[in-house]
């Protein structure tokens, strides 16, 4: 990340650009299950760990319906998108 430019040049722990502008991942997750909350915050942390911050796009989970409507759309607010899909048994 040094080397490509990105580095913490005002000490809050996030990497900026050359230019100053900080190094932001706007991620839409969907909601629904268990384990989706806590699988963003996990992926949020461990960016953080490398400088990175990651950020929800609405501030929450997304419905179902609200989330593919941002796919399909590609939503250009949002830089990754976190789903899941079970199946019976």
């Amino acid at each position: 990340m040094d080397e490509a430019g990105y580095k913490d040049v005002d000490g809050d722990g996030y990497r900026e650009d050359k230019n100053g502008k900080p190094l932001e991942i706007k991620i839409a997750a969907m909601s629904g299950g268990d384990i989706a909350e806590p699988l963003a915050q996990y992926y949020i942390q461990q960016w953080k760990q490398i400088g990175i911050k990651g950020v929800l796009a609405t501030g929450r989970l997304i419905e179902f319906n609200s989330f593919y409507d941002k796919v399909e759309a590609d939503d250009p607010e949002i830089d990754v998108y976190f789903a899941a899909w079970g199946v019976g048994t």
